[in-house]
């Protein structure tokens, strides 16, 4: 049985340096036998998280926060749990992530809050970068998203000097 295989584009371009690795990465595990998806954030809008978590833990959850799951995280969220290994490529701006990218690991508290929802999941990563600083993006995402309970495969990072 073929697993899945979510890519997440943290660029603001559809068909930018960032979406291009994302889709070569992506295109060969699908020559591997993997289901593969590409999901742009930029096309699912989601406002910033609020922090409910530090004023009322039990106001965030995947249900129950107030930003959503009705606005563009919802559709983010469910393709999370639907996928057996997470993708997670941005461009490097000023040596971290890009800022939806960033937005989307805070708007992920809620999935991690109720019990580390997403533990488990194989995750890679793969940065852009114009000219340094994608080893140091990279790490930005790690941290928080093994906090989450992703396991970084190994050899599971990349990057591409632009």
């Amino acid at each position: 049985m073929p697993i899945n295989i979510l890519g997440l584009n943290g660029s603001a371009r559809v068909d930018g340096w960032t979406a291009a690795l994302l889709d070569l990465i992506l295109e060969h595990a699908a020559k591997a036998g993997a289901r593969v998806e590409r999901l742009d954030l930029v096309r699912h809008p989601f406002p910033f998280c609020v922090g409910n978590y530090s004023m009322e833990p039990s106001a965030c959850g995947p249900n129950e926060c107030t930003q959503g799951p009705w606005d563009g995280f919802g559709k983010i969220a469910e393709r999370l749990f639907w996928a057996d290994a997470v993708v997670f490529a941005t461009p490097v701006y000023w040596y971290g992530p890009s800022a939806r990218m960033k937005a989307l690991i805070e708007r992920m508290t809620s999935l991690e809050n109720k019990g580390l929802l997403l533990a488990g999941k194989p995750m890679a990563l793969a940065a852009v970068a114009e000219e340094d600083g994608a080893a140091h993006a990279m790490a930005q995402l790690a941290t928080p998203l093994n906090y989450m309970g992703f396991s970084l495969i190994p050899m599971g990072s990349c990057k591409k000097l632009g």
